[in-house]
């Protein structure tokens, strides 16, 4: 919710939802969001206003941002359940994977065969990326961290 700058939970079967209000001051506000995704220690939201990612907490406490410089303009947003955080950066058609808050590594779309990613999402070690104007979609595995 935009306006408001808030999140709003659904309760999956029905029940009340619950707004969890962005917290934030002067340039550490969250002013924007373009995608969403829970990982276990936090909430992760792709900003395009800043080119960042922001990891807020539960309650919606900015905890921190990440990906200045490297993301221009971040849109759908995944983490594993190794709290690396991927996400589609529409400018420049890539997907870029962030460990613990730094740029790991850069895939262009067209060597993940698409022509550009309108959305993903990960399962256990799977990703699903999907294209919009290709109306394809694409699984991949996801191989665990180096020790």
């Amino acid at each position: 919710d935009g306006v408001n700058n808030q999140i709003v939970a659904f309760h999956p079967l029905g029940g009340g939802a619950r707004a969890i209000t962005l917290r934030g001051d002067g340039k550490r506000r969250v002013a924007s969001i373009a995608g969403l995704a829970a990982g276990a220690d936090a909430l992760y939201l792709s900003v395009p206003a800043c080119g960042c990612i922001a990891r807020v907490s539960r309650d919606g406490a900015l905890l921190d941002t990440f990906g200045h410089g490297a993301l221009a303009q971040p849109g759908p947003i995944a983490v594993d359940r190794h709290g690396r955080v991927f996400v589609a950066d529409a400018l420049d058609r890539t997907l870029k994977l962030f460990v613990q808050g730094r740029l790991a590594r850069t895939w262009p779309a067209p060597v993940l065969g698409l022509e550009r990613i309108e959305d993903l999402r990960i399962a256990e070690d799977r990703m699903a990326l999907a294209g919009g104007a290709s109306a394809r979609a694409v699984l991949l595995r996801i191989l665990e961290p180096a020790p």
